[in-house]
């Protein structure tokens, strides 16, 4: 049987390390654009900021694939993939197999935003991304930061690090909208203000313009923000120009069904690159689950892919964060309780209904959230002591 994988992302290896796990005689072959073994890709901004080498995020060794009889082509251009032929052609060979899986993940997406194609303009999705930008920053140290989310949060703070003043532009009127309630979001954009970042939130910015180490950006309905370089954090696209062209059925993503196979035969899907039930994840930990799933069900298995909790518990700029379940947009009535430390800044909600927790946001309470979740998790009723679970000395065992 011949295995050919399209990336070597966590998609694209973890289904290598499952196929092997069951066909151990199976030629296995691993196509990647880049020129480095698979790495840890959250780890990207410790990259930036030189606290780290690009050999220190590898997971796996180049070792790791001889010893498990997987070849790994690195530094290769894949130009089409031939469904009748069963062959994948790249810029310099043909490649074929018997099962294909496509993995090739996904690129910063740039909103519409004229002048983003411009010089002095950046993005961080790879280790070249990462150092690129290290060595930029040794001479330009004004830096303005579209999108304030978390990985444009955590690109920023690796930008501090190296000594660079970040300007954030957010669109909406929150950090972390998704994670974060108002009040809570508020209490992090000051805490991450002494770190050294400023911001400029509820900031549509309308277009980029100048060359590196001068760069305008207008913003509507307030005054522009100038810097040396732009660098823009907007979440990531699927790639999936290539499958588009091979008749493959795809929507944000290369649509697959639970087996992570796509609508033609011996073709399968895994990681940023795919759609899954009207969902492309981006999540590391759906990528190593649906790789793991596409991998085994290739080499004759037959297991499903039911979805990806989203986990959020976070560090933002090595603040701990976490929020759970339902935190906005109810349809009936919930109670809510909080704690705020205004000196630790430090923030603590939930939500709940009918004495059940619903869902819940912490800022700095690590503890805490831990405990919290865990009631969240086994829907514990806690009716009567609801307005003391945020209390530190709070007994959790008078619930059981």
């Amino acid at each position: 049987m011949r295995y050919l994988i399209l990336g070597n992302g966590v998609a694209g290896t973890y289904a290598a390390k499952a196929i092997r796990e069951v066909d151990e005689q199976g030629e296995i072959t691993i196509i990647s654009r880049e020129p480095y073994p698979f790495y840890f890709r959250p780890r990207l901004p410790d990259l930036l900021a030189g606290e780290i080498t690009p050999a220190e995020i590898e997971v796996f060794k180049s070792e790791w694939y001889p010893e498990r009889k997987i070849s790994l082509i690195l530094n290769e251009t894949i130009i089409k993939i031939n469904p009748t032929a069963k062959n994948v052609e790249t810029k310099s060979d043909v490649y074929s197999y018997d099962k294909l899986l496509i993995a090739l993940g996904g690129r910063s997406q740039l909103p519409p935003i004229a002048g983003l194609d411009g010089d002095g303009v950046f993005t961080l999705h790879d280790v070249d991304d990462a150092l690129r930008l290290n060595e930029l920053c040794e001479k330009y140290k004004k830096v303005v930061l579209i999108g304030g989310g978390l990985l444009g949060l955590e690109a920023g703070f690796g930008l501090i690090k190296l000594g660079a003043q970040v300007k954030v532009v957010e669109f909406f009127d929150r950090l972390l909208p998704r994670q974060m309630d108002k009040e809570g979001a508020d209490l992090l954009q000051l805490r991450l203000e002494k770190l050294g970042f400023e911001f400029r939130i509820g900031a549509a910015t309308q277009s980029v313009a100048g060359q590196l180490g001068d760069k305008k950006l207008q913003i509507k309905d307030s005054d522009g923000l100038s810097g040396q370089l732009v660098l823009v954090s907007a979440g990531i696209r699927a790639n999936i120009e290539i499958p588009q062209t091979t008749g493959i059925e795809c929507g944000r993503g290369v649509v697959v069904n639970s087996r992570m196979e796509t609508s033609l035969a011996d073709i399968y899907a895994a990681g940023d690159v795919a759609e899954f039930e009207g969902r492309v994840y981006g999540l590391w930990p759906a990528g190593m689950a649906q790789g793991r799933v596409a991998g085994l069900n290739m080499a004759g298995g037959d297991e499903t892919y039911q979805g990806t909790s989203p986990s959020n518990t976070l560090k933002v700029a090595g603040i701990d964060l976490a929020s759970w379940g339902q935190i906005a947009d109810f349809t009936e009535p919930v109670t809510e309780y909080k704690k705020v430390d205004s000196e630790k800044m430090t923030y603590a909600k939930i939500f709940l209904r009918d004495g059940i927790i619903k869902g819940g946001i912490f800022l700095g309470e690590r503890k805490l959230a831990c405990r919290i979740e865990q009631l969240l998790k086994k829907e514990t009723k806690v009716r009567g002591f609801e307005e003391k679970l945020l209390d530190e000395s709070f007994d959790y065992t008078a619930l059981k």
